[in-house]
């Protein structure tokens, strides 16, 4: 009787886990071909693809590796896209406009468009600023009138500046940021968002504590 085939695992990024985890390559098919080029030149290519399952969570991602001979080294993509960073769970629990640009950002992070993911982000806090207080102006003074009614601390205000004006710098000033701190623009950015996704939890806890006795 032969003995069964000893499964191969390999070490790749997990969209569900947000690491590097052991996956059990599924399957795998090669696809080959050349072409003569002039008279006695030849180019060749072959692409690989390569059907992976998490170990841990059993997420299913399709690997394509592609070499061309007239290319060094070898053309990595991923289906769907490696994600470093997910999705809040309360995204769908803030308003339509912001929740439908928020997932526009995070295609745009997905598909490794920094700088459009930071100038969504940008528009994502203006969207906010306009229906707190209303378009009063600049950032600055949108920024002072959250902070006049409660909205922000002065620390809020502080991160705030810092990541609209990063906001500023790639649409004005030609600033590539990267990954790290498209991060931290978005830490911050959904750090104000949240305040949607708390006014809905703080009137579910109002309505299932019970009253103090009198």
């Amino acid at each position: 009787m032969a003995k069964p085939e000893t499964e191969k695992i390999e070490c790749v990024h997990c969209n569900r886990c947000l690491r590097s985890t052991d996956h059990t390559v599924v399957a795998e098919r090669k696809i080959r071909g050349s072409e003569l080029y002039g008279d006695d030149f030849e180019i060749s290519w072959e692409d690989t693809y390569t059907m992976l399952e998490c170990c841990g969570c059993h997420d299913v991602t399709l690997r394509r590796r592609s070499w061309f001979s007239e290319v060094d080294g070898f053309n990595i993509e991923f289906y769907p896209p490696q994600v470093s960073r997910r999705m809040p769970e309360w995204a769908d629990k803030i308003p339509r406009n912001a929740s439908a640009l928020l997932k526009e950002i995070y295609a745009a992070l997905h598909s490794n468009s920094m700088r459009l993911a930071v100038m969504g982000a940008r528009s994502l806090v203006d969207l906010f600023m306009n229906e707190k207080v209303g378009d009063l102006g600049g950032f600055a003074q949108k920024l002072e009138a959250l902070l006049k009614e409660g909205y922000l601390s002065r620390f809020q205000k502080e991160f705030l500046l810092v990541a609209l004006d990063t906001g500023h710098a790639v649409t004005h000033r030609g600033f590539a940021p990267k990954k790290d701190t498209v991060e931290q623009m978005m830490d911050v950015v959904e750090n104000l968002l949240q305040h949607y996704a708390l006014q809905e939890a703080v009137e579910d806890l109002r309505k299932v504590t019970p009253p103090r006795k009198k």
